[in-house]
């Protein structure tokens, strides 16, 4: 049985590949202000975070790249790209928490990188789809505030820096 798709379907790999440039802007934007401030001196933690979502970012480009170019007929494009996005989405939501405990918890401005990252679920998404996202954060920074009060994990920061180190 095949379905009719809409041209917002078969456009659907085109706009992720394009969701994937602003993801490598973004982390470029993050590494040059890590460069600014710890010049090739990061943190461990920063290093092995940032070479991990450079990691993600290479492997979900190269394999929508790979779809959008494959022999697939248009419909089952669709249905792989729709899963791989919303694999994309999930592991967002969790490097999101990663960078938020290790830029000092409930201290971190990185908590603005939800409102980021919701607003791109619910561009490319159903609002059925946002919900279960949405909630998924809700869980996550809830589950990391309450590990803080537990006393099961501490809320890390990165190494202060002198003003005069960076001018």
């Amino acid at each position: 049985m095949t379905q009719n798709i809409s041209s917002w379907d078969t456009h659907f790999p085109t706009h992720l590949y394009e969701n994937q440039r602003l993801h490598i802007a973004g982390t470029g934007l993050i590494i040059i202000v890590l460069l600014f401030l710890y010049g090739y001196a990061w943190p461990m933690q920063m290093l092995w975070l940032t070479s991990l979502t450079v990691a993600q970012i290479v492997f979900f480009s190269i394999f929508y790249f790979t779809l959008q170019r494959s022999s697939y007929p248009p419909e089952r494009r669709f249905w792989v790209s729709e899963r791989m996005a919303w694999l994309q989405a999930g592991v967002d939501i969790v490097m999101i928490n990663l960078f938020i405990h290790y830029t000092g918890g409930h201290i971190s401005p990185l908590v603005l990188l939800y409102f980021i990252q919701m607003g791109a679920v619910s561009f490319f998404f159903s609002h059925r789809v946002y919900l279960f996202f949405n909630g998924l954060a809700m869980l996550l920074y809830s589950g990391l505030m309450q590990a803080y009060i537990q006393g099961w994990l501490r809320p890390q920061t990165l190494p202060a820096f002198q003003a005069s180190d960076v001018l």
